[in-house]
């Protein structure tokens, strides 16, 4: 079976066997020989490396603290800020206002920004790649710095990988 040891200060460790019903598997205590079926789920629940057992969120902050939003791409720099928003409720809570940009050359669209901004506020990593990985972050694909409503900046650097369903990102470069 499989065994979960135990890390210093915790209660016990426990062997877990063959499937049982539903999502039960055998179990025993080590060096004990009763079985007993509990509702640990299956064995693939637990048999997978470490690194699959890693939090994958690399940057997140609530969407509705970012003020404004700067997005580069080579010469290309484009800001969008959010508009003062309006009071709601008893409670005199402030809506977050609209998206805007000073000048747009081209009709808005705030729901593709909304899209954006809450995609660059929860960063989620399908991997986790060792520091000397070729990103390619000296040519970045993109970088974005997102203001929240207290001054504070974070920058996330998007590398030029070759796929752009998987591009890497570098947070607070």
């Amino acid at each position: 079976g499989m065994v979960i040891v135990p890390t210093p200060g915790s209660a016990a460790s426990v062997v877990i066997g063959k499937p049982a019903a539903g999502s039960s598997s055998f179990v025993r205590i080590p060096g004990s020989d009763r079985v007993y079926r509990a509702a640990v789920g299956g064995r693939s629940r637990f048999d997978r490396p470490g690194a699959e057992w890693r939090d994958k969120v690399a940057f997140q902050v609530e969407k509705d603290l970012v003020v404004e939003v700067l997005v580069r791409r080579g010469a290309e720099a484009i800001r969008f800020y959010r508009e003062a928003g309006a009071p709601a409720g008893a409670d005199g809570k402030t809506l977050p206002g609209d998206w805007a940009m000073a000048d747009p050359p081209f009709p808005m669209d705030g729901d593709a920004i909304d899209a954006l901004v809450r995609t660059l506020t929860r960063v989620r990593a399908g991997e986790v790649h060792h520091a000397d990985y070729p990103a390619r972050f000296e040519a970045p694909l993109a970088t974005a710095v997102l203001t929240l409503d207290d001054g504070t900046t974070h920058t996330l650097v998007l590398g030029g990988a070759r796929s752009h369903a998987h591009e890497p990102s570098l947070v607070d470069a």
